[in-house]
């Protein structure tokens, strides 16, 4: 209804650091192409965290470097067989 008076946070989540400079250095959160895990960028630490959709829970930080702003999600696994 474009309405935001009734929206409830519904989960926080522990995640790295964001490194916000003007535009840049926000979180950026992608999803696989199964619907089961989040990914969000840390540009402040130069880590990915990993979040169940199931759980709602962290699962995993990955160091990778650097500064960390856009993440794009590629590919499936196939399906069940």
């Amino acid at each position: 209804d474009g309405q935001w008076n009734d929206a409830k946070v519904s989960a926080e989540l522990e995640v790295g650091k964001c490194l916000v400079s003007g535009h840049s250095g926000h979180h950026d959160i992608a999803f696989d192409a199964n619907s089961s895990v989040a990914i969000i960028s840390n540009p402040g630490d130069g880590t990915l965290t990993t979040v169940s959709l199931a759980s709602r829970k962290p699962t995993g930080t990955f160091p990778v470097g650097g500064s960390v702003s856009r993440l794009i999600t590629v590919g499936a696994r196939g399906p069940a067989k």
